[in-house]
């Protein structure tokens, strides 16, 4: 898992017969999950009942540790205050200076096949784990852990195995409470994917499903 990579998707319709909103999330269950670590909402797309839509989104596996800003009226994450782009068997240590400015450590060796992040700071600290889809871009938050104790640590094994649901009640960068009340309608580890691939979302309009099919 050393070897970065990128993966594109694109997800299309073709008068799909009814309009949806479809969610992409990583969520898949895992220690702490909606305790103290929580999903947080990659994408939301709206398709039309009528027409040909698609949206394409890249995943790269360059993974990042930030400290969020958060929108609590939307509760979602909005932006990191720092981050550092972290691997695995790394990690690295968040820590606050004299004018109480925060940062992260240069990662350094850590645990076998996991990131690791340390609150070095005296005080409790949220932190996300996200992906760099461009070192010129903010990280894509993909997990929330919300109060972190002073001198704790998370360590995770990541697997970027991707969800899509149909559902309007979530919005990108939100973090995700508790489990969506929705069929999931696609499962796939990206990791085992080809670089780019198409998917085609389909609405069965005598059972009321929808699906998702490699094109």
């Amino acid at each position: 898992m050393s070897m970065s990579y990128t993966r594109t998707l694109t997800f299309k319709t073709e008068h799909l017969g009814t309009d949806a909103t479809l969610l992409l999330v990583f969520d898949q269950a895992s220690d702490g999950l909606y305790n103290d670590k929580f999903p947080v909402v990659w994408k939301v797309v709206k398709f039309a009942s009528t027409g040909p839509y698609h949206i394409t989104t890249t995943f790269s596996s360059q993974l990042a540790w930030l400290q969020p800003q958060i929108n609590h009226s939307l509760d979602s994450i909005v932006d990191g205050w720092t981050c550092t782009p972290i691997r695995y068997n790394q990690k690295t240590t968040l820590q606050q200076d004299g004018l109480g400015r925060l940062s992260f450590t240069t990662p350094e060796p850590g645990t076998a096949d996991s990131v690791t992040v340390v609150n070095g700071t005296i005080i409790r600290q949220d932190v996300a784990l996200g992906f760099l889809p461009d070192p010129a871009f903010s990280p894509v938050p993909v997990f929330y852990w919300s109060g972190l104790g002073s001198g704790a640590s998370i360590q995770t094994n990541f697997q970027p195995v991707l969800r899509a649901y149909i559902t309007s009640q979530y919005t990108d960068d939100q973090i995700v409470r508790g489990e969506i009340s929705a069929p999931i309608i696609f499962e796939q580890n990206l990791a085992a994917l080809s670089d780019v691939t198409v998917w085609d979302l389909r609405f069965d309009a005598a059972t009321g499903r929808f699906s998702i099919t490699q094109a």
